[in-house]
């Protein structure tokens, strides 16, 4: 794509490529309104058959059912040929992945990253309270507002998922609960979510998921989590936290970003 998107009756200049996978066929850019010099966010997914154009258009609802503030509206949205448009609103800020790459180098660091995942699930409580999953938490989408060295705000991004059928498989390696990949036939709660963004805090102190695999028959871990969680160099207070939302069995799973969000709260206060 050139510089210049060519939306119904207004152009867009591309100030920045955010993402563009030749795999997904989708692509995210930092655009710029040239008549009103505003900023948004600019979608942009090749599409090549009915189901998935429907898919699209379920993401464009599911975005718009959210109160405002919560995340991103979609302003606008518009189709040419096989590239499906989707207009955003722009969030200034970066995702996990891209701040966090490395553990914390001081207890102030560490106890920062924790406020992040804190205000994360405060996040996702508050999705979760208008009924709706997102199912594809991970750090990128993730956005942190900074205000100085301070965190001002996160926000969640890519509710691709949260208004579409199950498929066979859904989600992120590593980020997505057992369920969602290997137990079509159970019903998705807000565990997945919980899942999730257990293992995206993991990220945010150690700079990668932990590493889970199944055992042989599919029903737990095939290492207890209190071992890996210990390995990972974790805290005794957050093993305890995370191996509580990173169970294998969906109901023996913390159930709700809530109250993973009032443990935090408390460890926040220690």
């Amino acid at each position: 794509m050139d510089g210049l998107v060519c939306a119904p009756n207004i152009n867009y200049r591309i100030e920045q490529v955010l993402y563009c996978n030749d795999v997904t066929k989708r692509q995210f850019y930092k655009v710029k309104n040239i008549e009103l010099g505003m900023f948004y966010g600019l979608k942009v997914i090749e599409i090549d058959d009915f189901q998935a154009a429907k898919q699209v258009k379920n993401e464009v609802t599911a975005l718009n059912r959210l109160p405002f503030g919560m995340a991103p509206k979609c302003l606008q949205y518009w189709v040419q040929g096989k590239q499906h448009y989707l207009l955003l609103d722009w969030i200034e800020g970066n995702p996990i992945s891209a701040l966090y790459q490395q553990r914390p180098q001081s207890g102030m660091e560490e106890k920062q990253r924790l406020l992040v995942a804190q205000k994360l699930t405060q996040r996702v409580a508050d999705i979760h309270r208008v009924r709706m999953l997102h199912r594809d938490i991970k750090p990128e989408n993730v956005i942190v507002r900074m205000q100085g060295n301070n965190v001002q705000d996160v926000l969640l991004i890519d509710f691709g998922l949260a208004n579409q059928q199950r498929a066979v498989e859904e989600g992120t390696p590593f980020y997505q609960a057992p369920e969602q990949s290997l137990s079509r036939h159970i019903r998705l709660s807000e565990g997945v979510d919980v899942f999730s963004v257990c293992q995206t805090i993991h990220f945010l102190i150690t700079g990668h998921p932990l590493q889970l695999s199944p055992n042989f028959t599919n029903d737990d871990w095939s290492q207890p989590l209190a071992h890996s969680l210990s390995a990972s160099g974790i805290s005794a207070p957050l093993t305890t936290l995370l191996a509580k939302g990173l169970a294998f069995d969906p109901n023996k799973r913390l159930k709700q970003a809530a109250t993973l969000n009032n443990e935090l709260r408390q460890l926040l206060r220690r």
